[in-house]
């Protein structure tokens, strides 16, 4: 099968972009304003401090993009990879994650405080995971916190197609099934 990419795509992660971009364009705006004589007279600042709002917002938008494009699920020909997500220590949710499709015996979704080695308590609410049990008794957690319930549901059939592929059949259930027993399982927990 080909190579396949999940973006992050949410509705809060989708408002939180949009309103960085929106914050990010009015700060590149100034500088073009004044270059072509289109800066209202309440936004009249120095030259030299709308310089540095322009480095500044370029150097924001570079990195807003390069953190988008950098928190994915990737699916290979032969395993699920995921990146590190960026922080330090007790900061960062995701660590990077490698799953071959044989080594897969269960996929469930689960609620949890800690990062996706299940280490330090990361999140004040819980955070949303994607667990692969491993054939080596390992657990092996992807952090969906800032994807969609569709997103979630396309993610969970893509790992039972691919492993079926591969000739890995651990379940009969569908992602609809799954996400449905996640959220029967969280609304008895909350009861």
């Amino acid at each position: 099968m080909k190579r396949k990419i999940f973006f992050r795509g949410s509705g809060l992660f989708i408002f939180y972009f949009s309103i960085e971009m929106i914050i990010e364009i009015s700060i590149l705006y100034m500088p073009f304003g004044l270059i072509f004589g289109q800066v209202p007279p309440v936004l009249s600042l120095p030259i030299w401090l709308l310089v540095v709002i322009f480095v500044i917002g370029a150097i924001l938008w570079t990195y807003l993009i390069v953190e988008f494009a950098r928190n994915r699920i990737v699916f290979e020909e032969n395993h699920i990879y995921v990146p590190e997500s960026w922080g330090k220590g007790r900061e960062k949710t995701q660590y990077k994650t490698v799953v071959d499709y044989l080594t897969i015996v269960e996929v469930f979704l689960a609620e949890s405080h800690k990062d996706s080695l299940n280490r330090y308590d990361c999140s004040v609410l819980p955070m949303p995971y994607i667990v692969l049990n491993c054939k080596d008794n390992k657990q092996e957690l992807i952090n969906v916190n800032w994807y969609s319930k569709k997103q979630r549901i396309k993610i969970i059939d893509e790992i039972i197609n691919r492993a079926k592929l591969h000739g890995n059949d651990f379940t009969d259930e569908k992602g609809e099934e799954i996400y449905k027993s996640f959220l029967t399982a969280k609304k008895r927990y909350n009861a």
